[in-house]
C-alpha cells in the first residue's frame, strides 16, 4: 500500500510537471470605477479611467492562477450642490485570480487583489462634502486596499487575452475621522498579450 501510494505520488507529479506551463505577458485597458461612500450629502457614479502592467501566469489543464501588477487610474464622478465634479486615484494594484478553463480559449475567474495607492484628488472636499478648489488628498486615505475581483476572460490560440472583471473593495480606505466609510468599486475590460511561455 506504501508503495502503491509513493508510485501514485510520483505519476501525479509527472503529470504536473508535463501539462503545467508558466507565461508571461502585458496588458491593458479601460475602467470603470466608483466610491461608495456613506456621507449623504452627495452621489457618486462611475468615472472612466485606465490601467496598464504585466502578467505572470501558471497554467495547469483546466485551472490557472494568475498575477497581476498594474498601474490603476480610478475614482469616480460626484454630483454636489448641482455641480460635477470628480476624484482621481491612482493605485499599484496586485490581484492573483484562479481561473477556471470551460474550454481552452475560455474561463471564468476569482480572487483577492491588494492595492496601493500612490495619489488621490479632487474637487470635492470629502469631509466638508462641498465642492472646492482641485486638492491632493493622498494623506487623508489608507495606502493599502484590499477586495476581490470576479470575472472572466477569452484566449485566442495566438495569445491575445480579452478579460472583464468586477473589483469589489472589502475595507474601509477612509483614514480619516472626519470622513465617511469609503469602498472603492472597479470594472475593469482589458486586453492582453502573451509574450512568452516557459
Amino acid at each position: 500500500m506504501k508503495r502503491l501510494l509513493i508510485a501514485l505520488v510520483f505519476v501525479f507529479a509527472g503529470l504536473v510537471s508535463t501539462q503545467a506551463q508558466f507565461s508571461a505577458g502585458l496588458k491593458a485597458g479601460m475602467n470603470f470605477s466608483t466610491m461608495v461612500v456613506d456621507d449623504g450629502s452627495s452621489d457618486y457614479g462611475f468615472a472612466p479611467g485606465f490601467q496598464a502592467g504585466g502578467f505572470l501566469d501558471y497554467s495547469l489543464t483546466k485551472v490557472s492562477f494568475q498575477l497581476d501588477i498594474v498601474f490603476s487610474k480610478q475614482g469616480a464622478s460626484i454630483s454636489a450642490d448641482g455641480e460635477n465634479l470628480s476624484t482621481s486615484a491612482k493605485y499599484i494594484n496586485i490581484p492573483v485570480v484562479v481561473k477556471y478553463k470551460f474550454i481552452p480559449s475560455v474561463n471564468v475567474q476569482l480572487g483577492p487583489q491588494v492595492g496601493f495607492l500612490t495619489c488621490l484628488e479632487s474637487d470635492y472636499h470629502p469631509i466638508a462634502g462641498t465642492p472646492f478648489q482641485e486638492q491632493n488628498y493622498t494623506k487623508a486615505y489608507k495606502k493599502t486596499d484590499f477586495g476581490m475581483n470576479v470575472g472572466a476572460g477569452w484566449e485566442s490560440p495566438n495569445g491575445i487575452i480579452v478579460e472583464a472583471r468586477f473589483y469589489l473593495g472589502l475595507t474601509d480606505i477612509n483614514d480619516d475621522p472626519g470622513l465617511a466609510s469609503t469602498k472603492n468599486q472597479n470594472i475593469q475590460l482589458t486586453v492582453g498579450y502573451r509574450l512568452f511561455k516557459f
